[in-house]
């Protein structure tokens, strides 16, 4: 149980978390917001992924 309860929060961390500093990643990687905002699909992705394997688990 501790283990999904880990994975929940670093799916959930890793997706929430740049949301708020994509602004200052676009400005130093010389991109727009938007673009930047593109980092938060791959863990997105992940997330739709692991969810239904970790609930099945």
């Amino acid at each position: 149980m501790e283990s999904a309860a880990t994975m929940s929060f670093v799916l959930v961390l890793s997706e929430f978390l740049p949301v708020g500093l994509l602004p200052a990643i676009g400005d130093s990687l010389h991109v727009n917001t938007g673009t930047a905002g593109l980092l938060v699909v791959v863990p997105g992705l992940a997330a739709a992924v692991a969810a239904p394997l970790l609930t099945m688990a």
